[in-house]
């Protein structure tokens, strides 16, 4: 039995009447219809952000234009991981670049799942979007290292915090 298309979007707007923010990383035609509800943020990664934006990107320059245009049709907070050449984050009028930290890849099956709930950790802590995205990216980082998704050691996510790089646009 498959998931109703639907289901993003209804539990989008419960989570929103309860008051707690929504972060929202899925693809192909959930994450268009979940956008609908309009979440707190999404984490699509350059191919779904083509997808939805129905344009394709010839260079990460051009992730910014797009990213833009997006938000112009839906006012959400996005991060565009773009693999080995890092993400753009565009958080409540805020806009950064996170190079990537130079490392030797076991398997980024899971990356972008830690990117997210670095972001989540943040939000539940009150901290700043710049300490959520520094998470993110360390606990990211530190995914590369294992084989196994949604696993890393904590000592390599600290290893890692001290070098990401927040870059205002």
């Amino acid at each position: 039995r498959s998931v109703p298309l639907d289901f993003y979007p209804r539990l989008i707007r419960q989570a929103q009447a309860a008051g707690v923010p929504v972060l929202l990383d899925s693809s192909g035609s959930f994450l268009a219809a979940g956008l609908e509800a309009r979440p707190w943020l999404i984490k699509p990664n350059l191919h779904e952000l083509e997808e939805l934006c129905g344009e394709k990107v010839d260079g990460p320059s051009r992730v910014i234009p797009l990213a833009h245009k997006l938000q112009q049709t839906y006012p959400v907070n996005l991060i565009v991981t773009l693999g080995t050449e890092g993400a753009y984050a565009f958080i409540e009028g805020r806009e950064w670049w996170i190079p990537p930290i130079p490392v030797e890849v076991v398997s980024a099956a899971g990356a972008g799942d830690a990117v997210i709930a670095g972001m989540a950790l943040a939000v539940a802590r009150r901290q700043s979007h710049e300490e959520g995205l520094r998470l993110g990216f360390a606990m990211a980082t530190a995914m590369l290292l294992t084989p196994a998704t949604g696993d890393f050691r904590p000592e390599d996510v600290r290893r890692f915090l001290p070098q990401v790089q927040i870059l205002p646009l």
